[in-house]
């Protein structure tokens, strides 16, 4: 069963990126990766670790790899799944941001709108 769960996820993902391609969200995760990117890279000191806080399924992740090494937050193991699809070469941690402890320093942290 979980090898048939395996081999959905592509189908999966391409729906999801179809609906947010249709939704026009592929455009809006871009530019507010721009936005933290931009945030990020003016800090007073060089930034190459980042933290994201409520990393979801890694639609921002996807445009952030680019310029930064990024360990990944989120307290739903299925967004997560979805995020390690999409950025394998990131760090993933499933757990509440309020209460998870990493045990190291990063450069800076990020978090985007779905926090409630």
């Amino acid at each position: 069963m979980l090898s048939e769960a395996i081999e959905q996820i592509p189908v999966l993902l391409e729906a999801v990126d179809q609906i947010e391609r249709e939704a026009g969200l592929s455009q809006e995760y871009a530019e507010e990766a721009a936005q933290a990117a931009t945030v990020l890279s003016s800090a007073s000191i060089p930034v190459r670790e980042v933290l994201e806080l409520g990393s979801g399924g890694g639609h921002n992740a996807v445009h952030l790899k680019a310029h930064f090494a990024l360990t990944l937050v989120d307290l739903c193991e299925q967004m997560l799944e979805v995020s390690r699809v999409l950025n394998p070469e990131c760090e993933h941690h499933q757990g509440d941001m309020r209460t998870l402890l990493l045990d190291r320093s990063f450069d800076g942290a990020s978090t985007m709108r779905w926090i409630t």
